[in-house]
């Protein structure tokens, strides 16, 4: 069962404030890495080296802006921090194979 809204969103304020979270950064960079790894814990786990938070932590972290991302998905700014990471992932996979070629 999910924490009532209010709790997690005093939980996530908690660890903005733990470490140094506020310029937004945090958000951006975690959506984006949520639809490039299109893997939950691999984002987890490139959060946890980024900012060096600890495991419990980050897990709730970017499952916070996983919810926020599907609760906001209609807006302008999340369906532009999508689109912006999709067009990076097809980027990121297009010199993978000239790579290897």
């Amino acid at each position: 069962a999910q924490a009532p809204y209010w709790k997690m969103r005093e939980r996530f304020n908690g660890l903005v404030d733990k470490y140094d979270l506020g310029d937004g950064q945090f958000f951006l960079l975690v959506a984006r890495w949520l639809v490039m790894d299109e893997c939950f814990d691999v984002t987890v786990e490139r959060a946890r080296k980024h900012w060096k938070m600890e495991k419990d932590e980050v897990e709730f972290a970017v499952k916070w802006v996983k919810i926020g991302m599907e609760t906001q998905a209609h807006t302008p700014e999340i369906k532009s921090i999508v689109a912006a990471a999709r067009q990076a992932k097809m980027r990121q996979e297009k010199e993978e194979e000239r790579s290897r070629k």
